[in-house]
């Protein structure tokens, strides 16, 4: 009896913790500066893995100029739009420095969630976006 209930409490130890790590997300912000406001999501780092979202309000037929301008030392970012039926709209994958804009035609009203996603890397990332 006092096996089996010894046995109980580590399974159930045991489950807890696995639940705890199956919840948690692993991110990672070092020498994390900047700031996310509507329009405007800027950072600067010395280590990020894990992701930072923006949300972008637009009606149907409005049109998204996004601008990113990515300083990477190392690792790469990801930077994604998400439509409001949770279809990737566009996305870029990073590896060097890189700027650039883009127009893109938003053809449902609704949010659409902007994620900028790091992997082990180090550097800067700017995004600016205005919906016309």
């Amino acid at each position: 009896m006092k096996h089996k209930r010894k046995l109980m409490i580590v399974l159930a130890i045991l489950m807890i913790w696995m639940s705890v790590i199956a919840c948690a997300t692993v991110q990672t912000h070092s020498g994390w500066i900047g700031k996310s406001v509507p329009g405007k999501i800027s950072y600067t780092y010395t280590k990020f893995t894990g992701i930072e979202r923006g949300n972008i309000e637009a009606k149907a037929g409005q049109t998204l100029n996004l601008t990113y301008d990515v300083k990477i030392k190392r690792g790469r970012v990801f930077i994604q739009l998400i439509d409001p039926q949770n279809r990737v709209l566009w996305n870029v994958a990073l590896k060097d420095n890189q700027s650039d804009s883009v127009e893109i035609p938003l053809e449902l009203e609704g949010n659409y969630p902007l994620i900028i996603r790091g992997e082990n890397t180090s550097g800067s990332f700017e995004v600016t976006w205005i919906v016309k």
